[in-house]
């Protein structure tokens, strides 16, 4: 493969032309298959965008395993944005840091580990903006910032012009040593 095409988007394309029907991953409630990869990348880029996420944006992923934290990884990866998952054990001065050294332009979680960013003080670091991926629209969060509910998919953008060493996601280690640290 060329030095050139070893970037997400481009393997997502490729690997479209050629596994094209067969599953990509799947769970107990819905499949994506490799066709359908590019696709679901491009709208969940499309998402990230209408939250204000940009090219080298990081977007913090405060999320359980599920096909919601996938949609995001492939999405930042074609918007361009630096997909940051954090370990939803995480809780206090652990949170509070990792979200501090990731200065998120989104976060992304779940009604369940909302409390855990409400109970930190101050509330909501610096993102512009917090979705709730498993919360109904008008829903009642209750946490001070601006929190809503995740909207649906967006309209497909265009991949990013993504090089191969562009950094595309921020991975946190498991901080046996010491306080976790963001590896990119």
């Amino acid at each position: 493969m060329p030095y050139a095409s070893r970037t997400l988007p481009e393997l997502l394309r490729i690997q479209a032309a050629r596994h094209g029907d067969k599953s990509l991953i799947a769970s107990p409630t819905r499949s994506i298959t490799y066709a359908e990869a590019p696709e679901v990348a491009a709208r969940s880029a499309g998402r990230l965008r209408s939250g204000g996420a940009r090219v080298g944006d990081r977007v913090v992923a405060f999320l359980s395993d599920g096909m919601e934290l996938l949609e995001l990884w492939l999405g930042a990866a074609w918007l361009g944005a630096i997909f940051t998952p954090i370990n939803t054990a995480f809780r206090g001065q652990q949170l509070r840091r990792a979200l501090a050294v990731a200065d998120p332009a989104l976060i992304v979680t779940e009604g369940a580990l909302l409390p855990h960013l409400g109970n930190l003080a101050p509330p909501l670091p610096t993102a512009a903006r917090c979705w709730v991926a498993d919360a109904a629209a008008g829903a009642d969060l209750d946490i001070e910032g601006p929190v809503e509910p995740m909207p649906p998919a967006g309209e497909p953008l265009a991949a990013h012009g993504a090089q191969p060493g562009d950094p595309v996601a921020i991975i946190y280690t498991s901080g046996t040593s010491g306080p976790a640290k963001g590896v990119i």
